[in-house]
Protein backbone atom coordinates (compact mmCIF):
# COMPACT_ATOMS: atom_id res chain seq x y z
CA UNK A 1 0.00 0.00 0.00
CA UNK A 2 1.21 3.42 -0.74
CA UNK A 3 0.24 6.90 0.44
CA UNK A 4 -0.11 9.57 -2.42
CA UNK A 5 -1.39 13.22 -2.52
CA UNK A 6 -5.41 12.76 -1.50
CA UNK A 7 -4.94 8.87 -2.50
CA UNK A 8 -3.95 5.17 -1.85
CA UNK A 9 -2.68 2.40 -3.99
CA UNK A 10 -2.36 -1.06 -2.68
CA UNK A 11 -1.91 -4.62 -4.62
CA UNK A 12 -1.48 -8.17 -3.82
CA UNK A 13 -0.81 -11.12 -5.43
CA UNK A 14 -3.55 -13.56 -5.99
CA UNK A 15 -2.15 -16.06 -8.59
CA UNK A 16 1.28 -16.47 -9.99
CA UNK A 17 0.36 -14.30 -13.14
CA UNK A 18 -2.55 -12.31 -11.18
CA UNK A 19 -2.05 -9.22 -9.28
CA UNK A 20 -5.32 -7.29 -7.90
CA UNK A 21 -4.60 -3.90 -7.25
CA UNK A 22 -6.97 -0.80 -6.42
CA UNK A 23 -5.93 2.92 -6.26
CA UNK A 24 -8.38 4.98 -3.89
CA UNK A 25 -8.83 8.60 -4.89
CA UNK A 26 -10.81 10.88 -3.08
CA UNK A 27 -13.02 12.75 -4.87
CA UNK A 28 -16.46 14.10 -4.41
CA UNK A 29 -19.16 11.48 -4.67
CA UNK A 30 -20.35 11.33 -8.68
CA UNK A 31 -17.32 12.34 -9.99
CA UNK A 32 -16.46 10.18 -13.06
CA UNK A 33 -14.20 10.26 -16.05
CA UNK A 34 -14.71 10.00 -19.68
CA UNK A 35 -12.01 7.13 -19.72
CA UNK A 36 -11.28 5.60 -16.26
CA UNK A 37 -8.09 3.68 -17.64
CA UNK A 38 -6.89 6.83 -19.04
CA UNK A 39 -7.80 8.55 -15.76
CA UNK A 40 -5.88 5.88 -13.82
CA UNK A 41 -2.90 5.85 -15.54
CA UNK A 42 -2.83 9.45 -15.29
CA UNK A 43 -3.41 10.18 -12.10
CA UNK A 44 -1.23 7.35 -10.68
CA UNK A 45 1.66 8.33 -13.10
CA UNK A 46 4.53 9.73 -11.33
CA UNK A 47 4.11 7.38 -8.85
CA UNK A 48 6.65 4.37 -8.24
CA UNK A 49 7.68 1.95 -10.83
CA UNK A 50 5.51 -0.91 -9.91
CA UNK A 51 2.47 1.13 -10.13
CA UNK A 52 3.01 2.45 -12.94
CA UNK A 53 3.82 -1.07 -14.51
CA UNK A 54 0.34 -2.29 -13.01
CA UNK A 55 -1.89 -0.09 -14.41
CA UNK A 56 -0.04 0.14 -17.90
CA UNK A 57 -0.44 -3.89 -17.84
CA UNK A 58 -4.40 -3.08 -17.16
CA UNK A 59 -6.69 -3.08 -19.88
CA UNK A 60 -10.19 -1.80 -17.62
CA UNK A 61 -11.16 -0.75 -14.75
CA UNK A 62 -14.28 -1.11 -12.14
CA UNK A 63 -14.79 1.99 -10.41
CA UNK A 64 -17.50 2.72 -7.75
CA UNK A 65 -18.18 5.31 -4.63
CA UNK A 66 -16.63 4.78 -1.95
CA UNK A 67 -19.07 6.09 0.93
CA UNK A 68 -18.41 6.88 5.03
CA UNK A 69 -21.82 5.72 7.08
CA UNK A 70 -22.92 5.92 10.25
CA UNK A 71 -23.13 2.66 12.28
CA UNK A 72 -26.01 0.74 12.16
CA UNK A 73 -27.36 -0.08 15.75
CA UNK A 74 -27.55 -3.59 14.88
CA UNK A 75 -27.30 -6.42 12.63
CA UNK A 76 -30.09 -8.52 13.10
CA UNK A 77 -33.71 -8.04 12.85
CA UNK A 78 -35.69 -10.83 13.89
CA UNK A 79 -34.58 -13.97 11.53
CA UNK A 80 -32.97 -11.53 9.45
CA UNK A 81 -28.88 -11.04 9.37
CA UNK A 82 -26.71 -8.68 7.90
CA UNK A 83 -23.08 -9.36 7.13
CA UNK A 84 -20.26 -7.74 5.13
CA UNK A 85 -20.95 -4.21 3.58
CA UNK A 86 -24.61 -4.47 4.17
CA UNK A 87 -23.73 -4.75 8.40
CA UNK A 88 -20.66 -2.81 8.58
CA UNK A 89 -19.58 -0.60 5.18
CA UNK A 90 -15.52 0.59 5.70
CA UNK A 91 -13.41 1.80 3.71
CA UNK A 92 -10.65 0.29 1.77
CA UNK A 93 -7.87 1.48 3.71
CA UNK A 94 -7.45 -1.50 5.76
CA UNK A 95 -8.04 -4.06 2.90
CA UNK A 96 -10.34 -5.97 5.76
CA UNK A 97 -14.28 -5.74 4.02
CA UNK A 98 -14.38 -8.64 2.06
CA UNK A 99 -12.25 -10.60 5.26
CA UNK A 100 -14.86 -9.00 7.50
CA UNK A 101 -17.67 -10.07 5.10
CA UNK A 102 -16.39 -14.04 5.81
CA UNK A 103 -16.08 -13.56 9.32
CA UNK A 104 -19.22 -12.71 8.88
CA UNK A 105 -20.65 -15.64 7.15
CA UNK A 106 -18.33 -18.53 9.30
CA UNK A 107 -19.92 -16.56 12.64
CA UNK A 108 -23.46 -17.43 11.25
CA UNK A 109 -22.29 -20.94 10.10
CA UNK A 110 -21.35 -21.40 13.57
CA UNK A 111 -25.33 -20.53 15.03
CA UNK A 112 -26.60 -22.99 12.74
CA UNK A 113 -27.03 -26.55 14.21
CA UNK A 114 -26.59 -29.92 12.31
CA UNK A 115 -30.58 -29.76 11.49
CA UNK A 116 -30.71 -26.25 10.08
CA UNK A 117 -31.80 -24.24 12.69
CA UNK A 118 -30.47 -22.25 14.96
CA UNK A 119 -28.27 -23.00 18.28
CA UNK A 120 -28.30 -20.09 19.52
CA UNK A 121 -30.02 -16.60 19.68
CA UNK A 122 -29.27 -13.65 17.01
CA UNK A 123 -28.08 -11.97 20.22
CA UNK A 124 -25.28 -13.67 20.19
CA UNK A 125 -23.93 -13.19 16.60
CA UNK A 126 -24.04 -9.37 17.32
CA UNK A 127 -22.76 -10.03 20.60
CA UNK A 128 -19.74 -11.65 18.37
CA UNK A 129 -19.55 -9.21 15.36
CA UNK A 130 -20.43 -5.61 16.46
CA UNK A 131 -17.40 -4.71 18.43
CA UNK A 132 -14.79 -6.52 16.24
CA UNK A 133 -16.87 -4.66 13.28
CA UNK A 134 -17.00 -1.60 14.06
CA UNK A 135 -13.41 -1.33 15.00
CA UNK A 136 -12.65 -2.21 12.14
CA UNK A 137 -14.81 0.48 10.74
CA UNK A 138 -13.44 3.56 13.30
CA UNK A 139 -10.03 2.21 12.11
CA UNK A 140 -10.08 2.36 8.43
CA UNK A 141 -11.69 5.79 9.09
CA UNK A 142 -8.64 6.84 11.30
CA UNK A 143 -6.05 5.67 8.28
CA UNK A 144 -8.10 7.17 5.78
CA UNK A 145 -7.21 10.16 7.58
CA UNK A 146 -3.63 9.88 8.05
CA UNK A 147 -3.36 8.29 4.57
CA UNK A 148 -5.69 8.86 1.13
CA UNK A 149 -7.00 11.60 3.11
CA UNK A 150 -4.49 13.75 4.24
CA UNK A 151 -4.14 17.21 2.50
CA UNK A 152 -0.78 19.13 3.99
CA UNK A 153 1.15 17.78 6.30
CA UNK A 154 1.96 14.67 4.27
CA UNK A 155 5.64 15.22 5.01
CA UNK A 156 4.79 15.48 8.81
CA UNK A 157 3.16 11.67 8.77
CA UNK A 158 6.46 10.50 6.36
CA UNK A 159 8.88 12.08 9.15
CA UNK A 160 6.80 10.57 12.29
CA UNK A 161 6.51 6.97 10.49
CA UNK A 162 10.28 6.87 9.45
CA UNK A 163 10.83 7.20 13.77
CA UNK A 164 8.05 4.63 13.89
CA UNK A 165 10.18 0.97 15.22
CA UNK A 166 9.62 -1.57 12.47
CA UNK A 167 8.28 -4.11 15.54
CA UNK A 168 5.33 -1.16 16.66
CA UNK A 169 4.82 -0.30 13.13
CA UNK A 170 3.87 -4.11 12.14
CA UNK A 171 1.94 -4.63 15.63
CA UNK A 172 0.06 -1.90 14.92
CA UNK A 173 -0.85 -2.44 11.07
CA UNK A 174 -1.21 -6.33 12.05
CA UNK A 175 -3.20 -6.06 15.40
CA UNK A 176 -6.86 -6.49 13.31
CA UNK A 177 -6.09 -9.48 11.60
CA UNK A 178 -6.16 -11.38 14.92
CA UNK A 179 -9.50 -13.11 15.17
CA UNK A 180 -10.63 -16.80 16.20
CA UNK A 181 -13.14 -18.17 14.98
CA UNK A 182 -17.05 -18.52 17.44
CA UNK A 183 -17.02 -22.12 18.97
CA UNK A 184 -20.67 -23.09 19.52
Amino acid sequence: MLWGPQAEFGSLRISADQVYWYGYVRLPAGHGFPDEIRAVREYFGAWAPDVRALTAATSDVIRHDVWELEPLPRYTAGRVVLIGDAAHPMLPTLGQGANSALEDGVSVGALIRGDGEVAVGLQDYRAQRYRRTQQLVTRSAQMARVGAHLGRGQWLRNAMLRLTPAGLAARSGTRHLDWTPPVI
